[in-house]
């Protein structure tokens, strides 16, 4: 179920990165970059907060990791591709400071396991 609400909101996004880019429509583009903003806001503020990063772990992961990173990185070259070059570093950015989340997630899970 999880995987599937991630599916449908990535499309969405990309339905909306298309339509906004590809077709000039100016709602669509606005919407996209919003929600691309509002991610990284997101995501930047969460990995300061242990609160947030335990509520993360717990639920787990909806897909699998390279999925995941190669959609992303598929939307940071379009957006970079249509010239929105600071929401592709944005989203880049987000990116990486999600998986450092993970990683740093499993190198405390190895820790407490070899204790």
């Amino acid at each position: 179920m999880r995987a599937l609400r991630w599916f449908c909101m990535r499309a969405l996004l990309y339905s909306c990165i298309y339509a906004g880019f590809v077709h000039h429509i100016d709602g669509a583009r606005r919407i996209a970059l919003f929600l691309v903003w509002l991610g990284f806001v997101v995501i930047c503020i969460g990995s300061c907060s242990d609160d947030a990063k335990a509520t993360i772990f717990k639920t787990g992961r909806a897909i699998p990791q390279w999925i995941k990173i190669t959609v992303d990185l598929i939307a940071v070259a379009a957006l970079i591709w249509f010239g929105a070059v600071a929401s592709g570093v944005a989203w880049f950015i987000a990116l990486i400071v999600e998986e450092s989340i993970w990683l740093e997630h499993k190198k405390q899970s190895e820790k407490t396991e070899k204790i």
